[in-house]
């Protein structure tokens, strides 16, 4: 978060002057999850308040994190020994919020495991010494993209008293190595994470705040008189 935050205040002061800044934040994070593949989900979020003119939104960021994983087991079919034996977990998972997009690319790879050459049918599937449990294999990824005033239509589609609804969709698979000829089972395939919205904006004093500014000022001129 701390990346985002200097990123931003670095990309507002290049693109629209000194004057250009943030004096407050506004963070949601919502978890999501679902299995695979391919698979899918809806987060929502609160839309910015502008709590009747006195907050102003300068910009919003939008943050994904996510994972794949799956519980998998493998057996070598080939005729020659497998020394490094291993599998591995892709994935691609896809988040697309009012005008932001975000795209997660993920490859997990096991340990290797050495394993005999295939015992033809001689143990079931799933025992010998041309069997692998890998367990859990996991990978993960993340993104982030900023939304500013321009181009259209900017930060409109963040403002207002609803919600803005997010899908995030994902699809993954799996790969053999170190093999010419396995089969691969899997487990409880899934993708999960977490999504997040920033919103960064300026607060506008109220009229009546603004009076009791002045009153404050006047008073402390004529103490400076006295």
């Amino acid at each position: 978060m701390k990346n985002t935050v200097l990123a931003l205040g670095m990309v507002l002061a290049a693109s629209a002057g000194a004057q250009a800044s943030f004096s407050e934040m506004e963070m949601q994070l919502q978890e999501w999850s679902f299995p695979l593949s391919p698979g899918n989900t809806q987060v929502q979020f609160q839309q910015f308040d502008t709590q009747g003119g006195t907050r102003i939104l300068k910009a919003v960021s939008v943050e994904m994190e996510g994972k794949i994983s799956a519980l998998i087991t493998a057996e070598n079919n080939s005729t020659i020994d497998a020394n490094d034996f291993a599998v591995s977990v892709t994935g691609i998972i896809d988040f697309s919020i009012a005008n932001a997009s975000l795209g997660l690319g993920i490859n997990a790879v096991s340990s290797p495991i050495p394993v005999t050459a295939t015992d033809n049918g001689g143990l079931p599937n799933g025992m010998g010494p041309d069997f692998a449990d890998f367990g859990m294999v996991m990978g993960s990824d993340t993104d982030s993209a900023l939304v500013f005033p321009f181009p259209p239509p900017g930060l409109l589609p963040w403002i207002g008293n609803g919600v803005v609804i997010g899908t995030i969709s994902g699809s993954g698979g799996f790969a053999a190595q170190g093999s010419a000829d396995a089969s691969i089972n899997f487990d409880d395939f899934g993708a999960f994470g977490t999504a997040k919205v920033t919103y960064f904006f300026d607060v506008v004093p109220t009229p009546g705040s603004m009076a009791l500014i002045g009153l404050a000022g006047l008073a402390a001129v004529r103490r400076r008189r006295i």
